[in-house]
């Protein structure tokens, strides 16, 4: 699981180099200590891709890094400057990965449910990135601000729905005319040290 995120980590880098401002990429991964870190969440989620493109997947082995779960060393470890979270839901079909900006406060991302922003170009506060990848490699970026709802943040559960539109670059990544829309739910536990 480690490994899968570290991986995340340098796949968000080369979509971030190869897309530029307009993709929203790898801006908002907090650190890269803290993908270091082993997940602190796992369950399931459910994601369906619909449009120019089709896709459905779900994964009992999704995972999550939130800093609220993290000890003070880890925290510390990370280097986090604020709240943050990576949400991955991975299959053989589609990985589609969240990042909340290190940037935000508690006051903005709070430990309890809420409503956030997946934005065309997540890098400012309270903001997420998402990442699509699929196994064709073709390359999807978010085309209008979508909604990342989280329904409970409680008791060691984490769990909620979204729902973002994309568009698909080429292959010198102007944007094409080819839209979709990628929603699903999450539902993960905590396995951490500081679940509470």
């Amino acid at each position: 699981m480690r490994t899968r995120l570290t991986s995340l980590v340098a796949v968000l880098a080369i979509v971030a180099t190869a897309c530029g401002s307009s993709a929203s990429t790898a801006t908002a991964v907090p650190t890269v200590a803290l993908t270091s870190l082993a997940p602190v969440g796992h369950g399931s989620c459910a994601v369906e891709m619909t449009g120019a493109q089709e896709n459905v997947w779900q994964s009992q082995d999704a995972s999550l890094l939130v800093s609220y779960w993290l000890s003070d060393k880890d925290r510390q470890a990370a280097g986090l400057k604020g709240e943050t979270f990576i949400l991955n839901c991975g299959s053989d079909t589609g990985t589609v990965s969240f990042t909340m900006h290190d940037g935000t406060t508690a006051t903005q991302f709070p430990k309890a449910a809420g409503d956030y922003v997946v934005a065309v170009n997540g890098t400012a506060a309270a903001q997420l990135s998402m990442t699509l990848t699929l196994p064709d490699k073709s390359v999807w970026v978010v085309s209008a601000p979508g909604v990342f709802k989280v329904a409970t943040f409680a008791g060691g559960e984490f769990s909620g729905n979204f729902e973002v539109s994309i568009v698909q670059k080429n292959d010198d990544l102007s944007t094409q005319a080819i839209g979709a829309v990628i929603s699903g739910t999450f539902d993960l536990t905590c396995t951490g040290s500081s679940c509470s």
